[in-house]
């Protein structure tokens, strides 16, 4: 799932994603504000304790303000799975 269709159409593609990994869709995994539990042990405590907060476009298309540096690393590690989903780099 590209990430900016994600955040532009959360639902649809969290119910595809769920279809896809034999996950049942809940409402509630749309809903911020509601409490989440522990998954299978699954992540980092320390990020999995913190608040959920809302699906968020803010990030799509800051890769501009990336240094040179960092886009180079960033396009070596990362260029065949990008492509796999569209993005040039």
């Amino acid at each position: 799932i590209r990430y900016e269709d994600l955040v532009r159409d959360p639902g649809a593609h969290l119910r595809a994603l769920c279809d896809q990994c034999g996950i049942a869709f809940d409402e509630k995994m749309l809903d911020a504000k509601h409490p989440r539990g522990p998954f299978g042990g699954i992540g980092d405590p320390g990020v999995m304790a913190r608040p959920a907060r809302p699906v968020s476009a803010r990030s799509v298309g800051k890769k501009q303000g990336l240094s040179e540096g960092l886009r180079r690393l960033v396009a070596t590690r990362c260029r065949d799975a990008a492509s796999s989903f569209g993005y040039t780099l």
